[in-house]
C-alpha cells in the first residue's frame, strides 16, 4: 500500500529530531507529528549560482571658468550585488519509526534566495514522499 503525503519541515534538524506536519489530503484535519528519522542512504547534489559583488567607478571632471579657472573632479563608486541563488537537491531513504514501520523515498529541493543589500532572505522547500507500508 502505498500512500503519498506532503511533508513539510517546520524546525531545521537537531541531531536525529525532526519537527514535521503531516497533511493528510483524505482527512479534513491536520496532525502534528514528532518524527525520530534514521537516515540510511543519501546522496545530494548541490546545484548553486554564487553571488559576486561588481564596483565600478566613474570619475567626472567639470571645469568651469569665471575669474581663474575651478576644476571639481567628482568620483561616485557604484557598487551592484547580484541575487544569489542556491538550489539544494537531495535524494534519500528515510526510515521513519511512528506507531509503524515505514519506509519513505523523498526528493527534498531547497531554494535559497538572497539579497544581501536588502536583508531579505526566502526559503523554498518541496518535499515529496512515497510512504511505503511494511506488513
Amino acid at each position: 500500500m502505498i500512500i503519498a503525503f506532503f511533508f513539510i519541515i517546520m524546525q531545521t534538524m537537531e541531531g536525529n529530531k525532526i519537527y514535521v506536519t503531516r497533511r493528510n489530503y483524505n482527512s479534513i484535519r491536520t496532525t502534528h507529528i514528532l518524527t525520530h528519522i534514521h537516515i540510511h542512504t543519501h546522496m545530494h547534489l548541490h546545484i548553486y549560482i554564487d553571488s559576486y559583488t561588481h564596483t565600478h567607478t566613474h570619475i567626472h571632471t567639470h571645469t568651469h571658468t569665471h575669474t581663474h579657472t575651478h576644476t571639481h573632479t567628482q568620483i561616485s563608486t557604484h557598487t551592484h550585488t547580484y541575487t544569489q541563488a542556491y538550489t539544494y537537491i537531495h535524494i534519500c531513504t528515510i526510515h521513519v519509526h511512528t506507531h509503524k514501520h515505514r519506509h519513505i523515498v523523498g526528493i527534498v529541493v531547497t531554494s535559497i534566495f538572497g539579497i544581501h543589500h536588502q536583508m531579505f532572505y526566502s526559503f523554498i522547500s518541496i518535499l515529496l514522499f512515497h510512504i511505503t507500508n511494511e506488513i
